[in-house]
């Protein structure tokens, strides 16, 4: 739609009474005339202008190389274009040197981002690659999450959502030893390149190419801090074997040899689940209680089901007593919509028809139906084994205004993956091994 005009009117709308809407609508009546007849032609330019995928060169002086940085991030952050954290220079040879670590051409386009509607080239990414500290090896990775996210449901309306959002990522397959992408202890933490400077790519990307500013575009009332860096991890597959479960890509019908990258718009953070058991009855009897974090949310979104990260600790004790990721999605999915849920007509009085979706939905139900927020279908609880020693494992809220869909998609390395990966230099980060 290259004549699409667009105009914008002040935010939140809900809570305000009718007239201060109407007063708000009645101001930004003229401009959408305008915008639908006399504006096309400046549409169309403002438009060819934006779409515009090609890179511009700034040039930025200083007394030394540190006086030069100094300015070019001061420059940076005052054209909203980073992430409040320091930036890497991408410069011509350092944007080149990115690129080695793909074969795609450089002005091909990955996804068009948004709320911008800007086109993210593969050129355009490295170069946010730079900024973020990242490796030429870590662009497979970092390309293919960004064609994941553009397939979510709800995945560009979560960058601009209020609530607090972000990408959560996890990585199966050899390419997550060959990267070093932490799996372990502290996975969704610190000290790892690999995950930080991944999840910090994804996001500047959404910076610099989407348009996501706080307060004007990024509407997150609080925010959360993995909006800096996404969170990205692997799946501990060392102590998958070592227990005979499967991985998360297999159970997507993926090859084991296969390196697939899984991702979600995560909200609200995770909740931490400790739980001291010696026996898999005992440790989902806790389970199912530890997962009650649903409540009213749930009902309030139909999200679905959850992603799990349980420990190897955790995950060791229920293979030890013969379950297997399958059948513990099985127990998920037919215990907790039966422990967690509210007769209708409660429904009705917690939302006091706040939420017109969920009682349309339940409406030719009767007052005393129960309803739940969890779903009844095994596939919608997807569990992932992650970390390292002790007996805690997470709960990640992954509800959106729509049933999430989970996406996992395969990537695809270089033909010359060996050569990137010898010339990227990755330095492996021990890591002591779990007590068994």
């Amino acid at each position: 739609m290259p004549n699409l005009a667009k105009w914008v009117t002040p935010h939140p709308t809900v809570g305000k009474p009718s007239e201060t809407l109407r007063k708000e609508a009645e101001d930004a009546l003229d401009d959408i005339i305008f915008g639908l007849t006399g504006g096309l032609t400046d549409a169309r330019e403002a438009v060819v202008e934006e779409s515009d995928t090609s890179t511009k060169t700034i040039e930025i002086k200083g007394t030394d190389y540190l006086d030069a940085l100094d300015k070019f991030n001061y420059y940076f952050l005052k054209e909203r274009w980073g992430d409040g954290l320091p930036l890497f220079p991408p410069t011509r040879e350092r944007v080149d040197w990115m690129l080695t670590g793909t074969d795609r051409a450089p002005d091909e386009v990955v996804v068009q981002t948004r709320p911008s509607g800007r086109a993210a080239t593969v050129e355009a990414i490295a170069i946010n690659a730079v900024m973020a500290g990242a490796l030429p090896a870590y662009m497979p990775v970092i390309i293919t999450a960004l064609e994941a996210w553009d397939e979510c449901a709800w995945g560009w309306g979560s960058v601009t959502t209020t609530s607090p959002a972000a990408p959560l990522v996890v990585v199966n397959g050899p390419i997550a030893k060959q990267l070093d992408i932490n799996s372990k202890s502290n996975a969704t933490g610190y000290g790892w390149r690999a995950n930080t400077t991944i999840g910090r790519a994804i996001e500047l990307v959404f910076n610099t190419i989407g348009g996501t500013v706080p307060g004007y575009t990024d509407m997150s009332i609080m925010g959360c801090s993995s909006t800096i860096t996404s969170t990205v991890m692997a799946e501990n597959e060392d102590v998958l074997v070592d227990m005979g479960w499967k991985t998360y890509a297999e159970l997507q019908g993926f090859k084991k040899e296969a390196n697939v990258l899984s991702v979600v718009p995560a909200f609200w953070g995770f909740k931490e689940i400790w739980i001291k058991a010696n026996s898999a009855e005992d440790l989902l009897e806790c389970l199912i209680w530890e997962l009650d974090n649903k409540g009213r949310e749930g009902l309030m979104d139909w999200v679905g089901g959850t992603w799990l990260f349980l420990c190897p600790e955790h995950a060791k004790i229920l293979a030890q007593d013969g379950w297997t990721k399958e059948k513990v999605m099985d127990y998920l999915s037919a215990t907790l919509p039966r422990y967690y849920c509210f007769p209708k007509g409660k429904l009705k009085t917690i939302f006091k028809e706040a939420y017109p979706r969920a009682t349309e939905i339940t409406k030719v139900m009767p007052d005393n139906a129960l309803i739940s927020g969890y779903s009844t279908e095994a596939s919608d609880y997807k569990i992932f084994v992650v970390g390292g020693a002790g007996n805690e494992s997470q709960n990640w809220g992954v509800g959106a205004p729509f049933r999430p869909d989970f996406v996992s998609k395969e990537v695809i390395v270089p033909n010359n993956w060996d050569e990137i990966l010898e010339k990227s230099e990755i330095l492996p980060m021990p890591m002591p091994t779990l007590p068994w």
